[in-house]
């Protein structure tokens, strides 16, 4: 007898941020749905549409049994979308489409899209450590405040469709860094490390097999 969850332990859920990088979400979607095809893999595909989402659908895609969860986006998806896999066991894939892809760069994660999805497919899962701020949120490559965050906000979907990843060089040249800063002892409130096992079948994980 089939139940709910075992409909989905052979199948990907795909969750997309149509408005990260520079390729429209329709091709997006149309790649993606050869890529999986093509490898006879079962997916499915979820779009977000504003902060938080990610997140959402990630915790949702654990309860329901789905093999992984795939991030289609930038460096802002692939923390949420960690943030909502923490403390499970359900491997995190990363289909870089952002501005700069960085976690995904560091973990040796193909930036083709098609590379990328047969590392989700066929990839072998691993474990990385991340960390996770005060307010419960997760992130797997760094944590800013201050005049770092501050530049990376800055930077606008206008920008970073015109320019890329100089959006970002450009609002850190206009934004100038103080030259001083008083520094204070740490009170352990604004953030905690953590070593949590994240499986993942892209990054770490999914290094290719």
């Amino acid at each position: 007898m089939t139940t709910p969850e075992s409909a989905y332990v052979a199948r990907t859920l795909v969750i997309l941020n149509p408005a990260a990088g520079q390729v429209p979400a329709e091709r997006t979607r149309r790649l993606l749905g050869g890529a999986f095809a093509v490898r006879g893999a079962a997916f499915d595909l979820v779009e977000t549409a504003g902060a938080g989402d990610a997140a959402r659908l990630a915790r949702e895609a654990v309860a329901r049994g789905y093999r992984a969860v795939a991030a289609a986006g930038g460096d802002g998806t692939v923390a949420e979308v960690i943030s909502g896999l923490a403390g499970s066991s359900t491997p995190l894939g990363i289909i870089p489409q952002g501005t700069a892809n960085q976690l995904a760069f560091n973990l040796g994660v193909p930036s083709e899209l098609e590379r990328a999805v047969a590392v989700v497919v066929h990839g072998t899962p691993g474990a990385v450590d991340v960390g996770q701020l005060a307010d419960g949120r997760y992130f797997a490559l760094m944590a800013g405040a201050g005049w770092d965050a501050q530049v990376v906000s800055a930077a606008t979907r206008e920008q970073k469709d015109r320019w890329g990843f100089g959006a970002t060089r450009g609002c850190a040249a206009r934004w100038r860094c103080p030259r001083r800063a008083s520094a204070s002892r740490p009170t352990g409130r604004a953030s905690r490390c953590t070593r949590r096992r994240c499986s993942s079948p892209t990054s770490a994980a999914c290094s290719p097999a």
